[in-house]
């Protein structure tokens, strides 16, 4: 009855069962804790029991099973340790280079708690710049805008971008400089199916940017056979409206949590945009929406082009502009070019296969520039 391993292996399995069941107890059992702590804290207690309680049962040979799982259990420990600090010394990094740079999943990965610190350093350190990557040099960069859009919320609503190289965008904070479209919006909800709902974004026709939506939503199994058998459960995001990853829509959604409330990236188009979102696996799951609302329509990303020369068009100056559709929609209507904090007139815009051409009314401010851009950087805010 009172025959107990209390070898050290067996000791210490009883000891991370009962941190595990501390640690849970803490987080007041919610999903999350439940998950991280409440599972090996299970399996460590199973190995336990087996080389004790149930040791009749087992044939006294289950040891070698109790310690393979506590082995694990080590195992995954570390690798969390070692993630854990390898997160502290990306954000001292960022703070010695003062640039943060957005390593799409790198941060998305870290989870919860680590998101939550990198935004906390970039919202309140002195940085000069941030970096992202060129939509232009990879289209993943539509996917890593859509995974980690709890940052770039905060980079599309504060910051604006002031230099590119050939694959990095550089951003500095915002002066008086607004990046948000004045005007409101309207949301609707259309249910195509039990699994899928389409949210619209409405506003006015001359307004493009990225709507910052707001959804709380709940994925619910059907009470079929394989909604028994389903583990996990999420919800699928389809950018619907214009897609600007043009050959490759896949880059333009993403998966989130079967349940919450979360912020939504909705490209706006002429006034309009929407998303399709699904739950998923189909035909297990049905999908409710709870809440909708949109307070900000970020405009920085159709406000702003980079300007790869500045040529002679006709005996006219111009400025030579990468034909993208992004910045094709961006020049479109534009009437001045700022640069430096002044604003030149445009008098026409031309374009042949790879280049807008945007030809000035004021050739003065790039007499003798051979090619650059007054103040070293090579972006222009377009004014409409």
């Amino acid at each position: 009855m009172y025959d107990v391993d209390v070898s050290p292996a067996v000791a210490a399995q009883a000891l991370v069962c009962l941190l595990y069941l501390a640690k849970l107890f803490a987080e007041s059992g919610n999903r999350e804790a439940i998950l991280r702590y409440g599972i090996p804290a299970f399996a460590n207690m199973t190995g336990f029991c087996a080389v004790n309680e149930y040791k009749l049962l087992s044939g006294n040979n289950s040891r070698e099973m109790a310690l393979s799982i506590l082995l694990i259990t080590y195992f995954f420990e570390v690798c969390n340790f070692i993630r854990s600090r390898l997160n502290k010394n990306c954000i001292k990094g960022i703070l010695l280079t003062g640039t943060m740079t957005v390593g799409g999943l790198w941060i998305y990965v870290l989870g919860d708690k680590p998101r939550e610190e990198y935004l906390k350093a970039f919202r309140e350190e002195d940085f000069r710049y941030a970096a992202t990557m060129k939509e232009e040099y990879t289209l993943w960069e539509f996917w890593v805008q859509r995974a980690n859009w709890f940052f770039y919320r905060e980079l599309y609503g504060n910051w604006h971008p002031v230099y590119a190289n050939t694959y990095e965008m550089y951003w500095e904070r915002n002066g008086r400089e607004d990046n948000r479209a004045g005007s409101g919006c309207s949301i609707s909800v259309e249910d195509m199916d039990d699994d899928a709902k389409k949210i619209a974004v409405r506003t006015d026709r001359d307004i493009n940017g990225i709507a910052d939506l707001y959804v709380e939503y709940h994925v619910q199994k059907n009470g079929g056979l394989g909604s028994w058998l389903l583990l996990q459960s999420m919800v699928r995001v389809q950018n619907t409206g214009t897609v600007y990853a043009v050959g490759s829509e896949w880059y333009e959604s993403n998966y989130l949590r079967p349940s919450g409330g979360e912020y939504i990236p909705v490209p706006v188009t002429d006034g309009y945009g929407e998303v399709v979102l699904s739950s998923c696996p189909e035909g297990d799951t049905s999908l409710e929406i709870h809440e909708t609302s949109c307070r900000d329509i970020f405009t920085v990303t159709f406000d702003y082009v980079e300007v790869q020369d500045i040529a002679a068009i006709g005996g006219e100056t111009a400025f030579c502009v990468k034909l993208v559709p992004r910045a094709e929609k961006a020049v479109e209507n534009a009437r001045y070019a700022v640069v430096d904090g002044s604003a030149y007139g445009i008098d026409e815009i031309k374009s042949d296969d790879d280049y807008l051409y945007l030809l000035l009314t004021d050739e003065s401010m790039v007499t003798g520039r051979e090619g650059k851009l007054p103040g070293g950087g090579n972006m222009i805010r377009i004014v409409r």
